[in-house]
């Protein structure tokens, strides 16, 4: 078997940090829970959801590291891949998201 060529710019940080998620979902629906982040990078991130999320939504992350790493930081992301079977009961599923250019 061939090896799996890594295409990621940047490589992922594992990061077991909370997570406020804010924006709107499928139909429209309001989103808002407080969650676990996987893992980041300069590029974007990966959080566990139980909202309806699509792709290509707009989301507001507020993300609180450690806190010997500083304060918690607001950040834009776009929805860009959603994995739906992250856990047995399918309770969550990963959610990636890219971070919007700031201007």
């Amino acid at each position: 078997m061939a090896a799996v060529r890594e295409r990621r710019i940047y490589p992922r940080t594992k990061a077991n940090w909370q997570v406020e998620v804010r924006g709107l979902g499928r139909n429209k629906q309001v989103i808002r829970e407080m969650s676990k982040m996987e893992d980041l990078s300069p590029a974007g991130a990966c959080f566990l959801s139980m909202c309806d999320v699509e792709l290509g939504s707009k989301l507001f992350l507020k993300i609180k590291p450690p806190v010997r790493s500083g304060g918690p930081f607001n950040i834009e992301g776009e929805v860009v891949r959603i994995d739906n079977n992250v856990d047995v009961g399918k309770m969550f599923k990963a959610v990636v998201v890219r971070w919007k250019p700031t201007d």
